[in-house]
Formats: structure tokens, C-alpha cells, sequence
């Protein structure tokens, strides 16, 4: 049931986080390898060793650190910085290990290779004590930044988020007389003043940082642009308020099944109400599926869909909802006919239905051993205090 967890658990943080954030996905950290310009200097960067993602998801739910490490691999990620000879061959310059966990997620290297820049970690991006580290002459730390170093905590609060990172950031740039790093930080912005949707970055949208490399120490801005985003951020951080008010209201109100025949408003429904039924809301979870109207043009493939979820062996959970109660008393009718007697006994089966089709439901399934368990659209379903006081909180 972990692993299962973990497959999910992007989309159902992204749902709990209390404000918008969007799932996310993370390749494995890789050995990676940056240039100059001019071809003549190299970066390469080592990642600390992963057994695998999956392991180091699991370990971070439960905890345990160093997340996912690979029994017998380094347990440090490291630097190496090269420089091209005349002869074409690679001549170290210097080695150091990082202060990431896992690893950068990119480098920059000024033009001689004289300093250089990392960004964001592995996995976290915008999170944690070397979200930009400035990297000296003899791969010295001239300067370790935070994102809160460079930003106030209104700002940060505004950006665009995953569930694992702050979307921060543009394109950054070394000046070419070696002097200057500088950044390009995302203004958050309200893309529609008049929708419902939630604040989403431009990425045509930028406000630029910048940082001495010898010293570390941040450069004057361009007041005019920094007050530009600033007023952008204000406007982020109110409709996120406002957001965060709708989300509380719908944590505490009693549930109650969609008031219309929208698809995605039933799957939100039909997960909302299995966590507040389910005893074990902290680790248990379901498939969710919507059985379309017959006269949908896309009917077919929820039709497969009902059939799956009856025949998979190895989940524990599923949910069901439809547009039509009647034809899916006639769906599960068929779907069933066939099998044996408690083939179905591994799984628990949610049905949002209300009388009587709830009843027939019941008759159709009670043969195969499954587990029924009727959600009623009709009667409100209670928040459970426990999950409210985690998600609020």
C-alpha cells in the first residue's frame, strides 16, 4: 500500500496543500556535465547515489534520512571543475563535495571558469539553505543564499508552486567581464482577473536580482520593475486568500454530492467523500471512476473503465460514480454476470448512489464478496476532525 501511496502522492498533496500547487514529476538525478562558453572550461557534477526515486520518496514520507541512499554508493554529492590544456586534455582545477542533498538542479560557470553558480536542489527546488550557491576561484563557497535572502517572505508566499518546489525561477546569467550573476526570479501573476482559476506563473514575466560574485553581496535593483512585481505579488497573494477561504469552506461544509453532470466535479467528489469515510484517511486511497452518459461521444472508454476496476486483482479501493444511475445498474449487471462466487472478496467498493438504485447495486454485488459501501449523493457527509485539524493546520 506504500508504493501506492507514493504513486499518488503528488496528486493528493496537491490537493491537501493549503494553497494551489500542481503535481509534479522528478527524473532520477543524473552525472552532469556543464561548459563556458567557450568550450574551454567544465563543470561535472556527481549526485549523492539513489537506490531509486521510489526509495527516497519512501523515505521522506517515513522520515528516515539520508532519503533513498544506496548502500555502498557516495553518500555526498561532488563538483569537479576542469580546464581545457593546450593539448586538449582536461586538467583539474579543483574538486569539492555540495551542500546539496541530492544534488544542483543546474550550473552556470563564468566565462574563464573563475567562479561558479548553482541553483536549486534536486527535488525541492527554491527550498532550503543553497537555493543559489556562489562558488570562488579554488571552489571556496563565497556565498550560500536562501530564497528569503533575496526575497520577502510576501514574494515567496505568491510563486507558483508543485508539490515539491517553488517555480522561482528563469533564465540566470554570469556577466561576461566575470563580475555579475544575475537572476531572473518569476513575478507571479493573476492571469484572469475574472476566473475562478487559480494564480499561474508567466513565464514571459520576470524581475532580475543581482549579485557580486568576488563578495556575495546583492547589487541596487531597478526600483521601477521590483515595485512592477511587487504590486503583482500583492495582487497573487489576494486571490490566494481568497482561494484558501473557499478551500476551508469546503473542508468544513458538510458534502454533498454535485449539484450537475460534471465529470471532474464527481471524481473531486468522490475522493472528498472516501477520505472522510475512511477510517485510515492518512494511508488509505482509491481509484476513482465516472460512468458517462450513453450518449456521450467518449461513453466507450468509461464503459472499459467500469470493467477494469471490477477485474483488477490487486487494488484494495474503488470508487464509483456515474451520469446515469439506471444504465449503470445495467453496466454492472452485465459486467458481473459472469463471475464467481466472491471473486471480489479483496475489494471494497464505494458506490455513490442513492435509492434505489443503492439497493439494486447491493443485490447485483453481494455475490461477488465485495465490500459495498454507499456514499449518497443526497445526504450531506460530515468532515472528519481529525483529517480537518492535519489539513487546516
Amino acid at each position: 500500500m506504500l508504493r501506492a501511496l507514493i504513486i499518488i502522492f503528488g496528486l493528493m498533496s496537491a490537493l491537501l496543500m493549503p494553497s494551489v500547487a500542481y503535481a509534479d514529476s522528478w527524473f532520477p538525478a543524473q552525472v552532469e556535465t556543464y561548459f563556458s562558453e567557450d568550450k574551454n572550461v567544465r563543470v561535472t557534477v556527481t549526485p549523492r547515489q539513489l537506490e531509486d526515486a521510489l526509495a527516497y520518496f519512501e523515505d521522506k514520507v517515513e522520515e528516515r534520512e539520508p532519503a533513498g541512499q544506496k548502500a555502498g554508493g557516495n553518500d555526498k554529492a561532488s563538483m569537479l571543475l576542469e580546464r581545457k590544456t593546450t593539448y586538449g586534455e582536461w586538467q583539474t582545477v579543483w574538486k569539492r563535495t555540495l551542500p546539496n542533498d541530492v544534488a544542483p538542479v543546474s550550473v552556470l560557470l563564468s566565462r574563464t571558469g573563475r567562479y561558479v553558480a548553482s541553483f536549486d536542489n534536486w527535488h525541492s527546488m527554491g527550498h532550503g539553505d543553497n537555493v543559489v550557491v556562489i562558488y570562488g576561484p579554488d571552489g571556496n563557497v563565497i556565498r550560500s543564499l536562501r530564497l528569503d535572502d533575496f526575497l520577502p517572505k510576501s514574494y515567496i508566499a505568491a510563486l507558483p508552486r508543485s508539490v515539491s518546489s517553488l517555480r522561482w525561477s528563469g533564465q540566470h546569467r554570469i556577466s561576461k567581464d566575470e563580475t555579475t550573476l544575475t537572476l531572473e526570479v518569476t513575478v507571479p501573476e493573476v492571469i484572469d482577473e475574472n476566473s475562478d482559476s487559480p494564480p499561474r506563473e508567466n513565464p514571459k514575466a520576470f524581475v532580475e536580482r543581482s549579485f557580486d560574485l568576488a563578495t556575495g553581496t546583492m547589487l541596487p535593483i531597478d526600483s521601477v520593475r521590483w515595485q512592477w512585481a511587487l504590486s503583482a505579488v500583492e495582487r497573487v497573494n489576494a486571490r490566494n486568500w481568497e482561494w484558501e477561504q473557499k478551500r476551508k469552506a469546503y473542508l468544513t461544509s458538510p458534502l454533498l454530492g454535485p449539484s450537475s453532470n460534471d465529470e471532474g466535479d464527481w471524481h473531486q467528489y468522490l475522493r472528498e467523500a472516501f477520505l472522510r469515510i475512511t477510517a485510515d484517511w492518512k494511508e488509505d486511497s482509491t481509484w476513482t471512476t465516472v460512468l458517462r452518459l450513453p450518449t456521450a461521444a467518449d461513453y466507450k472508454p468509461s464503459r472499459k473503465w467500469i470493467r477494469e476496476r471490477l477485474q483488477d486483482t490487486y487494488g484494495d479501493n474503488v470508487a464509483f460514480a456515474t451520469l446515469s444511475p439506471s444504465n449503470f445498474i445495467d453496466v454492472l449487471r452485465k459486467e458481473v454476470a459472469g463471475f464467481k462466487p466472491g471473486r471480489l472478496n479483496h475489494l471494497t467498493i464505494y458506490l455513490a448512489l442513492e435509492e434505489p438504485y443503492w439497493n439494486e447495486a447491493l443485490q447485483i454485488l453481494k455475490p461477488t464478496g465485495a465490500k459495498l459501501v454507499q456514499i449518497d449523493p443526497a445526504k450531506p457527509i460530515p468532515q472528519n476532525p481529525e483529517r480537518l485539524k492535519a489539513m487546516i493546520d
